[in-house]
């Protein structure tokens, strides 16, 4: 029963998105993507930590040393990590 609703839904998800998109393009619109690469192995080395992180589709976090400091950006797209370095970007 799930499966049917998950396969209907990313269904009108990418209808509702080329339409969208569709639009945006109309409008003139320019879109912004943004990829959080992973640390380096030098980087790693020295004992680095990862300061950007993925928060959703469209939402990158940013720590600081003070937790209130803490601030969030959204962009079109984001793409995090090693695992979505092959993904490509659909319109």
């Amino acid at each position: 029963m799930f499966g049917r609703a998950t396969l209907w839904n990313n269904s009108e998800q990418t209808k509702r998105k080329q339409l969208h998109n569709t639009i945006e393009d109309m409008k003139g619109k320019i879109r912004v993507y943004v990829r959080l690469r992973p640390l380096s192995q030098s980087e790693v080395d020295r004992g680095c930590a990862e300061a950007c992180f993925k928060e959703g589709k469209v939402t990158v976090g940013v720590e600081s040393e003070n937790p209130s400091q803490r601030k969030s950006w959204d962009f079109d797209q984001v793409f995090a990590g090693a695992n979505e370095e092959n993904t490509q970007v659909r319109r």
